[in-house]
């Protein structure tokens, strides 16, 4: 097949420099993944130079259609806690945006080998420095299994699902909604086909994890639904989410970066 214009060069495209820091994407292998299927998963990466970083961070956006929403939260998050010295990764879920793979044939365990694969990445680009995870709505389900695997230094979950089977229902519930008043979106995306390894997991996953709390972990939201167990910590955030899509929230991401590195950055809006 004919290319419509000039190849463009990865490489070259794959870096960009700021006045805080600078930023590389990258493409690096699932490591957990059946035989035959070899897929590869996307990252962005944020760094200070020429700082020594303290730790590095694995950031984790929401899921779905939803998840796209929270993908400029997630990037800001990054780079906040890259001009705090800590080498943050935000990544692509397997099936979705830039990774390879089939959406549809999503499981929770293989977000968590997602995770797992990413801090395996940073640990073989840094070295030995400790490394934390922060995850955005679904994105804080999967951090809290993959914290109770062990290896991480603090855990933040941000606006989590903490029983992802009722979040599940609900998302399917207002999806058919939605295609009774003649909204023409669907797919997975938009809820109507969460996929059947997502809706297999068992509603007390997390709780679970969480009690068995292997790292330093808050919850960090704008109002307290689930009770959590006494080692979790819990972060209130006072505020009004704007509409629509209000993903991209200053006062979230200054607690979430006090938490993982001590303090916020002044540029955090």
């Amino acid at each position: 097949m004919e290319e419509d214009g000039p190849a463009l060069c990865w490489q070259d495209d794959a870096r960009w420099s700021g006045d805080i820091c600078d930023r590389e994407s990258f493409r690096f292998p699932l490591f957990l993944v059946p035989a035959g299927r070899p897929e590869e998963l996307y990252g962005s990466l944020y760094y200070a130079k020429p700082s020594r970083p303290r730790q590095c961070l694995v950031v984790l956006p929401h899921w779905g259609h939803e998840g796209r929403f929270s993908l400029e939260w997630c990037h800001k998050l990054a780079s906040g806690a890259a001009s705090l010295r800590a080498n943050a990764m935000v990544l692509h879920w397997p099936g979705t945006e830039d990774s390879d793979g089939d959406a549809s044939e999503v499981t929770l365990e293989l977000l968590v080998d997602a995770v797992l694969s990413s801090r395996g990445v940073l640990a073989g680009r840094f070295g030995k420095i400790p490394c934390s995870v922060a995850g955005f709505g679904l994105g804080g389900t999967v951090a809290a299994l993959a914290q109770a695997r062990g290896g991480f230094y603090k855990t933040a979950l941000v606006q989590p699902v903490l029983d992802p089977d009722r979040y599940f229902q609900t998302m399917e519930a207002r999806a058919r909604l939605s295609w009774a008043r003649g909204v023409p979106h669907r797919g997975w995306g938009f809820g109507d086909r969460v996929p059947a390894g997502l809706k297999a997991a068992s509603p007390t996953a997390v709780q679970e994890s969480l009690q068995a709390a292997r790292s330093t972990v808050a919850v960090i939201r704008d109002h307290s639904t689930e009770p959590l167990p006494p080692a979790v910590q819990e972060i209130a955030v006072h505020m009004k989410w704007p509409r629509p899509a209000g993903w991209d929230n200053g006062a979230l991401r200054r607690e979430t970066l006090r938490f993982l590195c001590g303090r916020a950055p002044r540029s955090v809006m």
